[in-house]
């Protein structure tokens, strides 16, 4: 993968907003999701960036599954993830990595 040791330097083992838009299908953006987040009264304690948590509601979106129709569902998902997330810091990008056989980096460093 182009550019991974840079980005990793740069951003750790989490995802930027853009790179979750686009290896997503993006169907909500950031403000979307964080406002949704924090009306569930979310507080980020475990370190995750604003990227893992639209990464991985977007993702839960993607599948297709019927509990994942609404965003209220997809973002519940998401902090469920993120709240183990902290035990395994980066656990979600390391294995978007290992699935990924092509993609360059380097516009997101």
């Amino acid at each position: 993968m182009k550019g991974l040791r840079q980005y990793i330097r740069k951003h750790g083992r989490h995802f930027t907003e853009e790179l979750a838009m686009t290896v997503t299908k993006g169907k909500w953006n950031s403000s979307e999701i964080m406002e949704k987040a924090e009306s569930m009264v979310y507080y980020n304690v475990t370190g995750s960036t604003v990227g893992d948590i639209v990464f991985l509601t977007n993702y839960a979106k993607d599948t297709g599954k019927s509990f994942y129709k609404t965003k209220h569902n997809c973002v519940r998902f998401a902090l469920c993830i993120v709240g183990e997330y902290a035990l395994r810091d980066g656990a979600m990008f390391s294995k978007w990595v290992g699935d990924t056989k092509e993609f360059d980096l380097t516009p997101y460093i």
